[in-house]
């Protein structure tokens, strides 16, 4: 592990709602999400257009999001609905927000 390459989560974590109630690859999205959101401002590069990118955003689509979380040995693969399902419950949570950029991709804000 590279030094300083971390980010802290609350033990609090393992009796919140998405611990107990979600599926474990719903726990898993919303993990990725915060360990590859944006440290510092920045910006990406999608379909030949620069996209800034805010410290704590992360731009992604919902297929990207649905083929990481596709692991071999899971009884419940997500599908692209699914993972919309619980981007849409984070953000009733008060978890993330999301605003779309394109039709398809997503800027994903930490709330």
């Amino acid at each position: 592990m590279t030094k300083g390459n971390f980010f802290a989560v609350n033990r609090s974590i393992f009796s919140h709602w998405l611990f107990v109630e979600a599926p474990a690859w719903v726990f898993k999205l919303w993990l990725y999400l915060i360990g590859n959101a944006a440290w510092a401002e920045t910006s990406v590069s999608r379909w030949g257009t620069s996209i800034p990118v805010k410290r704590g955003q992360r731009v992604v689509t919902v297929t990207e999001l649905a083929s990481l979380l596709q692991v071999t040995k899971a009884k419940e693969h997500p599908t692209k609905q699914m993972v919309s399902y619980w981007l849409k419950r984070m953000q009733v949570e008060e978890m993330i927000s999301t605003e779309y950029i394109t039709k398809k991709t997503l800027r994903i804000n930490r709330s």
